[in-house]
């Protein structure tokens, strides 16, 4: 159970920005109430993870990816390897609470909503995988991911020198 649990906690936020995509631009007000609900219902999972670690039930998945062999022998393989553990699991709360409170304080937006909403909840699936991954590539993969939205959050809604701000990140 608890494997699933944090498969959904890390992309739950992908699946609201995918939800997000579909829905006409209208309406600044739909995609904050989408955003919070999403983060909140993210915060009772993280609480549930929290409960179920401090009961002594850890969260991990190990599921092979890929393997490839090379000639001389050697086999290059990756997992996608979630796991929490006492460093990653306050990280993953402390990311919900925070992505969380920058949804409310994101109230002032409203050019292109849509886009930023969307980019705040990939930015924190991004995160999440980040803080759960325990392989090398999947930590890197999601950690990568980070500076797309970063870039655009950034460069779009920024305040004075964005752009130079933006390019320089």
């Amino acid at each position: 159970m608890q494997q699933h649990l944090l498969s959904l906690i890390v992309f739950l936020p992908l699946a609201s920005a995918c939800i997000m995509l579909f829905l006409p631009r209208e309406g600044y007000d739909r995609f904050r109430i989408i955003t919070l609900l999403f983060n909140a219902l993210n915060m009772a999972l993280l609480g549930l993870l929290a409960y179920a670690h401090a009961h002594g039930f850890s969260a991990e998945i190990n599921t092979s990816w890929f393997s490839i062999a090379s000639g001389n022998g050697t086999v290059f393989s990756a997992n996608y390897h979630l796991r929490t553990d006492g460093l990653s699991l306050p990280l993953l709360l402390l990311t919900g609470v925070v992505m969380f409170m920058a949804t409310l304080a994101s109230d002032g937006i409203r050019e292109q909503v849509k886009g930023y909403y969307i980019l705040m909840q990939v930015l924190n699936t991004a995160i999440l995988g980040s803080f759960a991954a325990a392989d090398m590539l999947l930590f890197y993969l999601f950690f990568e991911f980070m500076l797309v939205p970063m870039y655009f959050l950034i460069g779009i809604w920024g305040s004075t020198r964005r752009e130079y701000a933006a390019v320089k990140f």
